[in-house]
């Protein structure tokens, strides 16, 4: 029987899409004729030693560098991937060594696969996942790749050419790859990545009995990591100066921030993905609200419209193609803190629209963020790649 190894970079939702890819593949080789194991950077492993010289050698940064987190004066961004590419290359060199020697190789994302095949000598099947290119991130936030761009756009393409197939988690991205990189559409496949199948289940089958309690004051819920990104510090601005009162807010960030209080406003930090709590945030929630700068895609939305939820989000990056206004949610420009207040004031005191747009979520999950049906998708990409058999 045929192995895959999919190696990720184990960083923010990437680790959400391991997890998923593990459940849904494990102990189901006799269903898909293939083994899968996977492996993440992030995780102790092989190679350790090498591993950290070479975070010490490439991951410093210059006194005279990046003067601010939106500048890349000291090509910090080309030296970060170039790190996570030499780690994923100490990784799964071990594993072409071992009994354990793969058939497939799945590497998630491209920061990972950086010339990949030139230090392998691997000329087996190759299969890359990604949510963005240095292309369009480039376009997207110019001073944050503006001296690593032309170099990082160089070892994308040949990265992307020696693959086998892409899998890549937007339609936007997949544009990209085809306009800016001259990739085949024959070598892309859309698969929007999902909660796992146990989540799915979950949100399933969970009592909507909360939210139809119109009388109550709506609970709303902000998830997710690096605060300021996230749009963290317009939610709580917003909160604090026309929302308090009307509604309820649970703000959920490992983060170290100091949050003001605010009487009717949690700041949670430390809750499990998947545990008792982190469901019955959700379940007790009537509004998601990330009112995101910037995002390749937002998983923490993907699980927000899993569990029902009408989405407000922003019209940045790839969150369209799952905020879709007026379907599942309404989206406002990143940093306008005048549209956010009034359509979270609209949603709350609109409740039939409320109960619309969540139902829109449910429909989406349905039809579109299914994991047993894209880890299946992802399952034919494999196959296919096998019985092709070397690049």
């Amino acid at each position: 029987m045929s192995s895959v190894l999919s190696c990720n970079c184990g960083i923010f939702g990437h680790a959400t899409y391991r997890r998923s890819l593990d459940e849904y593949f494990a102990g189901s080789e006799h269903q898909f004729n293939f083994r899968f194991e996977s492996t993440s950077l992030t995780e102790k492993g092989p190679g350790s030693f090498r591993a950290k010289l070479a975070h010490r050698i490439l991951g410093f940064r210059l006194p005279w560098g990046r003067k601010s987190l939106d500048d890349d004066h000291d090509y910090y961004r080309l030296r970060s991937e170039l790190l996570a590419s030499t780690n994923s290359r100490v990784r799964i060199g071990a594993y072409l060594k071992s009994s354990r020697r793969p058939d497939l190789i799945h590497l998630h994302t491209q920061g990972i696969a950086l010339r990949f095949p030139t230090w392998s000598r691997w000329n087996g099947p190759l299969v890359i996942s990604i949510d963005s290119t240095t292309a369009m991130f480039a376009r997207d936030n110019p001073m944050k790749v503006r001296t690593s761009r032309k170099r990082l756009v160089e070892l994308e393409q040949q990265c992307f050419e020696n693959a086998s197939h892409i899998i890549s988690w937007t339609s936007r991205a997949a544009k990209s790859l085809s306009d800016d990189y001259g990739i085949p559409q024959s070598k892309i496949s859309v698969i929007y990545p999902t909660v796992s199948p146990t989540i799915f289940e979950l949100f399933q089958k969970a009592p909507k009995v909360e939210r139809s309690d119109r009388n109550r004051i709506p609970r709303l819920l902000f998830v997710g990591n690096d605060f300021k990104r996230k749009g963290g510090e317009d939610l709580v601005n917003v909160y604090s100066e026309k929302l308090q009162g009307r509604f309820e807010l649970d703000v959920v960030c490992g983060d170290e921030i100091d949050l003001p209080k605010i009487p009717g406003m949690r700041h949670l930090k430390a809750v499990t993905y998947g545990s008792e709590q982190w469901f019955k945030l959700f379940a007790n929630a009537d509004i998601f609200v990330l009112p995101t700068k910037e995002e390749c895609f937002g998983l923490a939305f993907v699980e927000a419209l899993s569990a029902g939820l009408p989405l407000i989000g922003t019209n940045v990056m790839a969150v369209p193609e799952i905020v879709r206004d007026g379907e599942n949610g309404l989206v406002v420009s990143p940093g306008d803190r005048g549209a956010l207040a009034d359509k979270i004031l609209l949603l709350g005191q609109d409740s039939n629209l409320r109960f619309r747009l969540g139902a829109g979520s449910q429909s989406l999950a349905s039809h579109e963020f299914d994991p047993k049906v894209n880890a299946g998708r992802i399952a034919r990409v494999f196959r296919d790649a096998l019985s092709c058999g070397n690049r």
